[in-house]
């Protein structure tokens, strides 16, 4: 269970956990509350649905068992469930999502999110987390051999994202 949690997220949905665990919902809400009582685990103030790790190190740690073989199969069954939840609307869990594609592998669901994500993340001047998703989404386009106008638009983004964070060397390149 918290295998799985530590895939998710630092924070997690208690819905994602109830569709990725193969357990009834009082089976799993058993756990939540012995890692609670534990401290590995608290509820979230800002989200009466969600749980979070106490602390990051907690997260790690159980993130370490996870092969890196299973990851991938992990982030891709979370980035189906998110998209399946919030068809429509996945702008609501935008960079989650997006985490989750480029996680699990999904190159072209992964481009077309890490494009929204930058943009988003640009336009919350979280200007480190733009260049993050640029860079993914111009890794893709490159192995496609995309040299469209999407390509040119992307390296502009990518290149004034730079510049806004003071990266003078990589806003030329």
């Amino acid at each position: 269970l918290l295998k799985i949690s530590a895939i998710i997220g630092k924070e997690f949905k208690l819905y994602l956990l109830y569709r990725l665990i193969e357990k009834d919902s009082m089976s799993v809400m058993a756990l939540i509350e012995q890692a609670v009582e534990r401290n590995l685990l608290e509820y979230s103030l800002n989200d009466r649905g969600s749980v979070q790790f106490a602390h990051d190190r907690i997260r790690e740690a159980f993130l370490a068992k996870i092969s890196e073989r299973e990851r991938p199969e992990y982030h891709l069954q979370i980035s189906q469930l998110l998209l399946t939840q919030y068809k429509g609307k996945e702008d609501e869990v935008l960079f989650e999502l997006t985490y989750h594609l480029m996680e699990g592998g999904d190159e072209e669901k992964g481009l077309k999110y890490a494009l929204r994500a930058g943009t988003r993340a640009r336009a919350d001047h979280a200007h480190q987390d733009a260049i993050n998703y640029y860079i993914y989404a111009e890794e893709a386009l490159h192995k496609k051999k995309d040299r469209t106008e999407k390509y040119i638009d992307l390296l502009e983004n990518l290149g004034e994202s730079y510049r806004l964070v003071g990266r003078f060397d990589r806003s030329l390149e």
